[in-house]
């Protein structure tokens, strides 16, 4: 092989061997590239081609294969799992964690060919005890995990995409939050024990469930107030920024029955940003996490007088999952189709409020 430099063509290879491009893993790509460049990624086994900012979210950069299969073509995904339903029923409980969020930078699809899209439905809201893990979604190869059960005083908060939050009615210990899947969400909020036996306690503490973006928020007991729901995650993926994922609020509760009566209240935690629902009051259903955004449902608040009066959970926001492709005629079909311009191009989304097939 010989390599021959001009300032008009280039370089030409003048021999019968074979150039060997710089190799390398997906993680390994360089930190600063420029368009054009070349290499060979040991991770997906092909030839990829930097193609400079991808307009579909403008903060990122896209990898492209350099030799894709004829009438193929890139898309770019967002995959949200339905959320956890707030714990009920009894005293004041968890809030849902958030359903797994994932995103999919680049993926090839065939044209022609057809892609099951599975949206996971909200889990159940706690009526007389915990609530139900989210249900997953589904695209190509990647699951996105429901979100964790809001659970019950005593009881740690279910594990899911994000974990669920918990309650405590015994102030000399700690009660846990859920934990989370790697990579989809974060761990529900802790209720800390502050060393008293329940009996002594003027107020018991709830926590919310996490959030994509952020853990579920942790309370104390006899804080006076409930953890909010975990954050959730933007994304620009339909041309608009929103956010998804967020995590249910813990419960509120009265306690007005005992020697040191009246004992005061705690208030309810708000839910996280992304369609987590806040929690409830004393003796009120708690709110439900919002419709295709995978927010976890808020934790029902209770008043006991002697007589404890609980309340309902709320549930789990249903799942979303939404495609995306540059093209400047409509290439895919199935879901909601819109689409938007940026940086002077055309981007098409496919928007899946219920499971479905995506024809590419």
């Amino acid at each position: 092989m010989a390599l021959i430099f001009d300032s008009v063509n280039g370089f030409t290879d003048t021999g019968t061997q074979a150039l060997k491009l710089p190799s390398g893993t997906t993680a390994e790509r360089p930190a600063n590239p420029s368009v054009g460049m070349l290499r060979y990624n040991t991770t997906i086994q092909t030839v990829e081609a930097f193609s400079g900012a991808n307009g579909a979210n403008s903060s990122s950069n896209t990898w492209v294969s350099a030799f894709p299969a004829s009438n193929s073509y890139y898309v770019q995904a967002l995959v949200v799992a339905g959320g956890g339903g707030g714990g009920g029923g009894t005293w004041a409980s968890g809030g849902g964690g958030a359903g797994g969020l994932v995103t999919i930078s680049t993926q090839l699809v065939n044209a022609g060919s057809t892609y099951s899209v599975t949206v996971g439905a909200g889990g159940a809201a706690g009526i007389s005890g915990p609530g139900s893990q989210g249900a997953s979604s589904a695209l190509f190869s990647l699951t996105a995990v429901g979100g964790g059960a809001g659970s019950n005083p005593g009881a740690q908060g279910g594990s899911g995409g994000s974990g669920g939050g918990t309650g405590n009615t015994n102030g000399a210990s700690t009660q846990y939050g859920g934990p989370a899947t790697s990579g989809q969400g974060n761990v529900g909020g802790n209720v800390i024990g502050n060393g008293n036996d329940g009996a002594n306690q003027p107020r018991f503490g709830t926590s919310g469930g996490g959030g994509a973006g952020g853990v579920g928020g942790s309370s104390a007991t006899n804080s006076g107030a409930a953890g909010p729901g975990g954050v959730g995650l933007t994304s620009s993926i339909i041309g608009s920024s929103y956010y998804y994922a967020g995590g249910g609020g813990g419960g509120g509760n009265v306690n007005a029955y005992g020697p040191n009566s009246p004992y005061g209240a705690s208030s309810a935690g708000s839910g996280g940003s992304g369609g987590g629902g806040g929690g409830s009051g004393t003796n009120s259903t708690a709110t439900s996490g919002s419709t295709n955004t995978g927010g976890g449902g808020g934790g029902a608040g209770a008043y006991y007088n002697p007589i404890l009066y609980g309340s309902n959970g709320g549930a789990g926001g249903s799942g979303v999952i939404i495609i995306t492709y540059q093209s400047a005629l409509q290439r895919g079909a199935g879901g909601s189709i819109t689409n938007y311009s940026a940086t002077g191009q055309t981007y098409w989304v496919h928007q899946f409020l219920s499971s479905g097939n995506f024809v590419a």
